[in-house]
């Protein structure tokens, strides 16, 4: 909204500087409920004035007696209207009393479970007012002081109600009965009189009871000097030490400020001040920042507020005159204890010694104030009405709220039209119509507040970067599922980074990849894309990608240090700052799962070359002087990938230089196996740089250069990926393949005894991972298994048996189906029926088998799902998705011959019978 002149509103005013908009606050008083400096006296004092203000409040409204009263008129209500059903005999007026009674009944029910229960609660209250006033008589007289000035007048009136209490029990046992026969329940007489007996005990004054009621005076506390116990005075003294004192804030900015006022033993403090704010801006807040401060200390609340307190605006044109006190409450979180007769805030305590629960209170109080707008020349000068009209929606309406409870409230309690206490809710009723009341209702929302407080809209829950991105990952998709330290602010996520997630959605993968191939290679696609569908569904299932967690992944512990580490510490002193072998620290390894959306860097440290051959013309171009006999460099490939060394000299050639790889999967499959199926290698290729000179003109030699360079090949060695996979660096020397005969080139004759067998070129590296992998433990979590329970235990049984009698053996007998749920291994090993080889070739060998099986396309296991987790699927699915995992060919070929052996069998057999 934007800014105007407070002046601009005032028309009548000829001097606009001499009318300004001025809100008052006046402070009336700050009294405590709690303080860290309480006495256990000032605990048990203020528990029993809580208790007593509530039971006058109760006294006052008298709730109990109300309901007692409605529920006698009910009563005889009821039983007026059963005498008039005897008499009538017309059946419509007859349905009409039949339907009234049962809304008699039930209202009956309500008013009489209603009264019993605030009986209850009368009881309750005047139960815990007795036992407070006890506790702190107890307190008074062992510790021989008192602080307080609390006294409980406790009032005994000896009145017979042995005739009411026989009169309501009586009536409640009957109608107990009367709802039990409605139901059709057994009656058990005996028992509903027990159970009604002890329900009016709770609730209502028993027979020769007396009635108690309380009167709460004053009386004169324990005076300093006849005071002794030590902790008492020593928290009498840090409380004379204390002071308080707050802020007036206006739109989050102070405009007022107390000064220092003492706090007293009753914990008040009677400020009555008024304070007055010139107002130039739109009032949006008004609240008031309460310090507590210990004189003698600078640190304790001399910062901090103890508590915050938010003051409601006026409305337009109230003043101080009209507005009534309001008690606002306060309280603070804060720990503070003492080492004194004070209890402390949020610390645990104990009125008496022997007491077996604790307490914990914490600070806490009251502020009575109350706010007005400012008056000159009888004019209130408050902001125009309309500016609290925009406060509110344009379609709130505030008689159609009321309406509608008003409605909802008469359905409910059907008051009574002759009661002059329902008077108001009859007039307000009085002119509204059913279609008025649609109207509103459909221009109306039910909470008139609802657009005040909602956060944001829909759309910009939906169109939100960040809570899209969570979602995504909560709901386990393929490209957000290992998501990790999503940021905080939306403009540092990439605006990019559903496009692919998007992409997927909107098109079909498998659709753009078999486009424009052939049915063979369409098929084997297919099957791959199942595979990673039935992958994708078991995890989603058994929710595993958040379960595979060691625990050097969640919990980082470090050795408490003894006197070895601190001796090994201070020798660390003295050890040089550069040593020449220094050792290399293990790095933390991060699981393979882990590694989605990251690059996994090969870095190889190419240190020195041994034997290198040199070329055999190098002495003789130059006569004698002396050149270079050999340049050569390292150079690494991986893919598409090349890197390489610096040039080199001599035949032992040093270069201590990190070469960087950056390895990428082709693979679409899950993140476990993103790394594993790489089946490439890194290509390790030593060259010899050799420079020629082609300058033609020898005349020109001094100015111009032309020259070629040329590399000719020395050796080379490979290195498997998955070698990295299994250990996260790799260092020693390699012996390079070399020819045994490299043309123009030859090695150098040494007179060492071993020179007989080194004939080869070797080559020094240190090759690491970054991150670090490390193979992801086996889940031994227990699926829903469609077995038995029975024959599940004996499964386990057995494989733990067999595992102690041959740890080097692992067998299976849980696999997990392409259902999601564990199987005994033996359901799969049935024949299998032969394949269709060709419709020229009537019999099957068991050769034809291994060939066909041996051309199914074959996957990877998934590194997850290792062990018992292992997805087993049948011959039939095998043969639909055209797919056939490397672990389980054999199998495959086992169950086909198992099929072979049973018809040559059966056939052998139909042979005999026929001869015989």
């Amino acid at each position: 909204m934007p800014f105007k002149s407070p002046y601009s509103f005032n028309d009548d005013s000829q001097d606009s500087k001499e009318i300004k908009f001025l809100l008052e606050l006046e402070i009336s008083k700050i009294q405590f409920t709690h303080h860290a400096l309480f006495s256990r006296q000032h605990v048990l004092d203020k528990r029993l004035l809580q208790l007593y203000d509530k039971y006058k409040c109760r006294q006052d409204i008298a709730r109990t007696k109300m309901l007692a009263g409605r529920l006698e008129a009910l009563r005889n209500a009821k039983d007026t209207l059963v005498k008039v059903m005897a008499e009538e005999n017309n059946k419509d007026l007859l349905e009409n009393h039949e339907n009234r009674l049962h809304r008699y009944k039930t209202e009956i029910k309500e008013t009489r479970a209603q009264r019993l229960l605030e009986g209850k609660s009368d009881r309750s209250l005047v139960s815990n007012i007795l036992e407070t006033w006890r506790d702190l008589k107890k307190l008074r007289e062992r510790q021989e002081y008192i602080v307080t000035s609390t006294k409980l007048e406790i009032i005994v009136d000896d009145h017979d109600n042995t005739e009411e209490w026989e009169t309501e029990f009586n009536r409640l046992v009957v109608e107990t009965l009367e709802e039990m026969g409605e139901k059709n329940i057994e009656t058990n007489i005996p028992k509903v009189r027990d159970q009604v007996f002890s329900i009016l005990s709770d609730s209502l004054r028993s027979p020769g009871e007396p009635i108690i009621t309380f009167i709460m005076s004053k009386i004169e506390p324990t005076s300093e000097d006849s005071i002794t116990a030590k902790d008492e005075l020593q928290r009498r003294l840090t409380l004379s030490k204390y002071s308080i004192w707050f802020d007036v804030i206006f739109n989050g900015h102070i405009v007022c400020e107390s000064t220092l006022l003492p706090i007293d033993d009753s914990f008040s403090v009677d400020v009555n001040q008024k304070f007055v704010v010139e107002i130039h801006q739109w009032p949006n807040t008004l609240s008031l920042n309460i310090h507590c401060e210990n004189l003698s200390s600078k640190n304790m609340f001399t910062k901090n507020p103890i508590a915050e307190l938010y003051i409601p605006f006026p409305l337009s044109n109230t003043t101080l005159d009209v507005v009534d006190i309001e008690n606002l409450e306060f309280s603070c979180f804060g720990n503070q204890s003492f080492q004194n007769a004070g209890v402390g805030s949020g610390v645990e305590f104990k009125v008496f010694p022997e007491d077996m629960e604790t307490q914990c209170l914490y600070t806490s109080g009251e502020v009575l104030c109350k706010a007005g707008w400012g008056t000159f020349n009888d004019k209130v000068l408050c902001p125009p009405e309309n500016y609290f009209n925009r406060i509110y929606s344009q379609n709130t309406n505030i008689f159609s709220t009321k309406t509608e409870k008003i409605l909802s409230l008469m359905n409910d309690l059907h008051p009574d039209p002759n009661d002059p206490n329902n008077v108001s809710f009859f007039e307000a009723l009085k002119n509204v119509d059913e279609e008025m009341v649609f109207k509103m209702n459909s221009k109306f929302s039910v909470n008139i507040y609802k657009k005040m407080l909602e956060f944001c809209s829909e759309e910009e829950l939906d169109s939100n970067p960040r809570l899209k991105l969570l979602k995504l990952r909560d709901r386990g998709e393929i490209e957000f599922r290992m998501a990790k330290a999503v940021p905080l602010k939306e403009w540092l996520i990439p605006k990019d980074i559903f496009n692919e997630f998007e992409n997927r959605v909107a098109t079909s993968e498998l659709a753009l990849e078999v486009a424009g191939l052939g049915p063979l290679e369409t098929s084997r696609i297919w099957g791959r894309y199942s595979v990673i569908k039935l992958y994708d569904k078991i995890l989603k299932q058994c929710k595993l990608g958040n379960r595979n967690k060691i625990a050097r992944d969640i919990i980082v512990e470090d050795t408490v240090p003894d006197i070895g580490t601190l001796g090994l510490t201070f020798m660390k002193m003295f050890q040089p700052k550069r040593p020449l072998r220094p050792k290399r620290k293990e790095r933390k390894k991060i699981p393979v799962k882990s590694l989605s959306g990251q690059e996994i860097k090969v870095v190889i440290n190419v240190m020195r070359a041994f034997e290198v051959p040199v070329r055999k013309n190098s002495d003789m171009m130059m006569g004698d002087i002396a050149m270079i006999p050999v340049q050569p460099f390292i150079e690494i490939s991986f893919k598409n990938q090349t890197s390489r060394t610096t040039t080199a000299e001599g035949s032992n050639p040093t270069w201590n230089q990190d070469l960087q790889l950056i390895v990428r999967s082709n693979s679409v499959d899950l993140c476990p196996n993103e790394v594993q199926p790489i089946d490439d290698c890194i290509h390790i290729n030593m060259y010899d740089e050799i420079v020629i000179d082609i300058l033609e003109d020898g005349r020109t030699r001094e100015t111009n250069i032309h020259q070629r360079l040329e590399r000719h090949w020395l050796g080379s060695c490979v290195i498997p990926i998955s070698a990295l996979f299994n250990s996260s660096q790799i260092e020693g020397i390699f012996q390079m393949n070399t020819p045994r005969h490299l043309l123009g080139y030859e090695r150098l004759v040494s007179n060492s005894e071993s020179s007989h067998y080194r004939n080869s070129t070797f080559l020094s590296l240190f090759i690491m991972v970054q991150p670090p992998l490390h193979h992801p433990e086996p889940i031994m979590e227990r699926l829903d298994c469609s077995e038995s329970f029975n024959f599940e235990r004996y499964l386990e049984y057995w494989s733990a048996e067999g595992a102690k009698q041959f740890p080097g053996r692992p067998v299976k007998t849980l696999v997990i189906h392409c259902s999601g749920k564990s199987v005994c291994v033996t359901r799969f090993f049935r024949p299998l029926p032969l394949p269709v080889i060709s419709e020229d070739v009537p019999n099957t060998t068991a050769e034809m088998v291994a060939r066909f099986v041996s051309l199914i396309p074959v996957v990877n296991s998934n590194v997850l799902l290792i062990g018992r987790f292992d997805v087993w699927l049948t011959g039939d699915v095998s043969l639909i998705i055209n797919v056939l995992f490397f672990t389980y060919k054999l199998s495959y070929i086992f169950l086909s011959g198992i099929h072979i052996f049973k018809l040559k069998w059966i056939t052998d057999n139909r042979v005999l019978r026929k001869v015989a």
